[in-house]
């Protein structure tokens, strides 16, 4: 009789062992599928380059765009995004928009300090934004290609890197 007992104790743990091997194998291979699929804010969409490891701080409520779009001809907007940059830099780092869109984007400056929105291949800079005021920025029509932008704010006593993000430009 014991042991019998022995030898369900043994499949009970081969199959708990086995499940949490299957288990951290599909985790592994989930992390490793998105650390090839990355999003590189200074490159393409695509596979990631080996770049040095880099400290992210994850704020614990996460911020919303606002977006509304509504189709109508290429020379009017389509999409409407707001992003908040206060004293430490841009709240949103990252949004996409749909390549061929005309695109507007609202800069709601909450900080103390005159801060900016600027994408220089796009030669879009909306010049300083004064505290506790917003502005609309047209992008332009987007161009027909996926890509990624750095936008920055040049405002006196911005740091280039604190104060950046990227807009993802997707084909749908």
């Amino acid at each position: 009789m014991a042991e019998k007992q022995n030898n369900k104790w043994i499949i009970i743990t081969f199959a708990v062992n086995f499940c949490l091997t299957l288990t951290t194998l599909y985790l592994v291979g989930i992390m490793f599928w998105v650390g090839l699929y990355k999003f590189n804010p200074m490159g393409q969409v695509g596979t990631a380059q080996k770049q040095p490891a880099q400290c992210v701080t994850i704020p614990t409520a996460l911020p919303q765009i606002q977006a509304q779009s509504q189709p109508t001809n290429a020379s009017e907007p389509v999409s409407q995004k707001t992003i908040n940059v206060n004293d430490t830099g841009f709240v949103i780092k990252v949004f996409s928009e749909n390549a061929g869109d005309n695109p507007v984007v609202t800069v709601v400056n909450s900080g103390a300090a005159s801060h900016s929105f600027v994408i220089d291949e796009l030669k879009v800079d909306s010049g300083d934004i004064a505290a506790g005021k917003s502005k609309d920025i047209p992008l332009g029509i987007l161009p027909d290609v996926e890509k990624n932008y750095t936008f920055y704010s040049n405002s006196s006593g911005d740091d280039k890197n604190t104060f950046s993000g990227a807009m993802m430009v997707i084909k749908q």
